[in-house]
């Protein structure tokens, strides 16, 4: 068991790493400076098996071999940013107009770089062999996201098991949250075009108006969640824009488009609610005699836990965590990640480390702040769940 005061010697270095990060914020795909400033710190630290451009992408590759044992764990820091303008108000805001740290991958990027150098400085304790990955491009939404461009590198080929930890500014900081199984949700982007025929509006009757198909088919796909999917299974249906092809307020557009995301943690579920999401669009667009072009690119998969992993983690950490900052149980979010796509491939679990500071805004809040002390629990998370993982 390695304590967080056996750690407090890499307490400096780990807020100046996260302090650098957080300046130098770069968008998903982009992270070239990140990617030279992390490989400039393993270097520093004695890794001496990097692997950098990884299948073409800006992502990371680092192995640190113990003393002896076959077994081979991962562990994954995501690295990029989003496009926001900051206003956060702390002291060392992004230098990168337009683009900010939101969503705690400056504190993933340097916690795990921190348990970098914990590891090279600890060969000793370490049974296996433990890689690192700096993945790029999860905040990207689509496909081909980074997850998915790192795994056709065949990195995971060799590996066991992988962890990651995500920061979370709605739990107290320093607590860690194990979802025992569902930790997030599936993410599929939705676009449709309704198309009619564009008039006066004074003669709707000459025109075929997209924007009574919009208002039905918005209002059928929501009744989809309440009427066709059993309670139990979570899914939500969100439109976030609608936008017509003219503003007049006497005029009847041509077109209409809507757009939204269905999130659920059930494929099944998924599966059933995309045919549907299609068939309204077209059998309602028809009826009122118009069409619709319907858009829904491959998204992200459930992020789901192997619940003797998360389980293990719960175990791990209760030796190294009081009572009050440990949690283990259902903490499904209907939020995304790409970490999902590992999981599909391999076991592993990815948990919650509370960083909620004294104005804890949410994730992807242009106000969203790190409270810094949270860092080195994510640390010890990694140290203690690598090192007994192998163990």
């Amino acid at each position: 068991m390695i304590n967080i005061s056996d750690i407090s010697y890499l307490e400096k270095e780990l807020k100046n790493n996260f302090t650098c990060f957080h300046q130098n914020p770069e968008l998903s795909f982009k992270e070239f400076k990140t990617a030279e400033k992390v490989c400039e710190k393993l270097k520093e630290y004695g890794v001496d098996d990097i692997h950098t451009q990884v299948n073409g992408s800006t992502g990371v590759i680092a192995s640190i071999r113990g003393a002896g044992g076959k077994k081979t764990i991962a562990l994954r820091a995501d690295m990029d940013a989003l496009p926001m303008s900051e206003k956060s108000g702390v002291d060392y805001p992004s230098k990168n107009e337009g683009v900010m740290h939101a969503c705690g991958h400056d504190g993933h990027t340097a916690m795990l770089l921190a348990a970098a150098r914990f590891f090279c400085e600890n060969r000793s304790l370490i049974h296996g062999t433990i890689k690192l990955i700096f993945q790029p491009a999860e905040e990207y939404g689509k496909q081909p996201s980074g997850a998915t461009v790192m795994m056709q590198s065949g990195l995971l080929e060799d590996v066991d098991e992988i962890f990651g930890i995500h920061l979370n500014t709605q739990l107290a900081s320093g607590v860690v949250q194990v979802p025992e199984k569902a930790m997030g949700a599936s993410t599929d982007s939705i676009k449709i075009r309704i198309r009619g025929k564009g008039g006066h509006g004074a003669l709707p009757y000459l025109a075929v108006d997209p924007i009574i198909m919009t208002a039905n088919i918005v209002t059928a796909m929501q009744t989809l969640i309440a009427r066709e999917n059993n309670s139990f299974s979570p899914v939500v249906l969100t439109f976030g824009g609608i936008k017509s092809s003219s503003e007049g307020d006497n005029i009847i557009p041509d077109f209409v488009d809507i757009r939204g995301t269905l999130r659920t943690f059930d494929p099944q579920v998924q599966e059933y609610m995309l045919q549907r999401i299609r068939e309204l669009a077209s059998d309602i667009a028809k009826a009122y005699r118009g069409s619709a072009e319907i858009e829904i690119p491959e998204g992200y998969c459930a992020t789901i836990n192997n619940e003797i992993l998360a389980k293990q983690i719960y175990t791990t950490m209760k030796s190294v965590l009081p009572a009050n900052r440990l949690q283990y149980g259902h903490f499904p979010m209907m939020g995304s990640e790409d970490f999902g796509y590992y999981l599909k491939s391999i076991p592993g679990a990815f948990y919650w480390i509370g960083c909620a500071g004294n104005y804890p805004q949410s994730l992807h809040n242009p106000a969203m702040q790190v409270d810094l002390d949270a860092l080195k629990t994510g640390v010890a998370s990694h140290i203690n769940v690598a090192l007994d993982s192998l163990n």
